[in-house]
């Protein structure tokens, strides 16, 4: 169609003039247990900028020893765990599950982090930047891109108190377990209510009366 031939002569045009501003970042050496896998995995936070060039950490943990936790919850409170993944050859369209979820009014649910670019007005140099959640069940892994996988705990007000131990897996196309990682919550016997009188408008907060 007339429209669609605009928009892909706009994505040629914008591809063959846009200047990307992110640098390279030094490549971290990859321990040998990591490398027989064939791909990296270290815990992050959802403050983190977790980008598709993001290395591993100097220190990185081996394969099967670190686990996620979400530390104190509190009824009524989402709470996050996160993972990066780098691989370092091509894992084509791998599955993510969840063990454990919906454990006693305690919910989980699995989203990615999606990228866009981001510029100024004037220019069309841009900047790659984490965009929006996006819940999947399954995750390309192309080779040299870092994804971040994001694990959101929801506690119902009514939930049970004590630990609560999930898992976050990894698996190839063909269901092999890639990595299996724990995910515990130490959900307290709090609750955290969101009743408020204060009013939301356009600019914010506003205060009663």
């Amino acid at each position: 169609t007339w429209l669609g031939e605009q928009i892909a002569q706009v994505r040629r045009d914008f591809a063959a003039k846009a200047v990307c501003l992110d640098q390279a970042p030094a490549k971290q050496a990859i321990p040998a247990a990591w490398q027989a896998k064939g791909f990296a995995a270290w815990p992050t936070n959802l403050e983190d900028s977790v980008l598709p060039q993001s290395q591993p950490p100097a220190v990185l943990p081996a394969p099967g020893t670190f686990s996620l936790s979400t530390g104190p919850m509190v009824r009524g409170e989402y709470e996050t765990g996160c993972l990066a993944v780098r691989p370092g050859r091509d894992l084509g369209e791998c599955r993510l599950a969840l063990e454990g979820g919906g454990q006693d009014g305690l919910t989980a649910r699995l989203d990615v982090v999606r990228y866009n670019t981001s510029r100024g007005f004037n220019t069309i140099a841009y900047h790659i930047r984490p965009h929006t959640l996006r819940p999947v069940s399954t995750l390309a892994l192309p080779a040299g891109t870092t994804r971040q996988i994001v694990v959101t705990l929801h506690a119902a007000e009514d939930a049970k108190p004590g630990l609560r131990e999930l898992a976050l897996r990894l698996l190839s196309a063909a269901g092999e377990e890639l990595l299996r990682v724990p995910i515990t919550a130490d959900l307290r016997p709090v609750t955290l209510r969101r009743d408020t009188e204060f009013l939301m408008g356009y600019f914010g907060l506003m205060p009663p009366g």
